[in-house]
């Protein structure tokens, strides 16, 4: 769990702090260059999530290769 929880400091932790500065500090750039790049970051730490549960826990990782196996006859 720490290293999921690390993870979601490492990307969301810069965009809240930019976000507090700049919003206030300088909107045009804030809109313009830092919104793009804060909502990829949080996509991002989303789309690591499930790879880290699966590198992480043994017991996910049989559970969905369960499921896999189980739909697919082929495997």
């Amino acid at each position: 769990m720490a290293i999921v929880v690390l993870v979601l400091v490492a990307c969301l932790g810069p965009v809240l702090l930019m976000n507090m500065t700049l919003q206030l500090v300088f909107p045009e750039i804030y809109a313009r260059v830092f919104y793009p790049w804060a909502f990829t970051m949080i996509h991002l730490n989303s789309s690591i999530n499930p790879f880290l549960y699966l590198k992480r826990n043994e017991e996910l990782r049989n559970a969905l290769r369960s499921v896999v196996r189980s739909c697919c006859s082929c495997i």
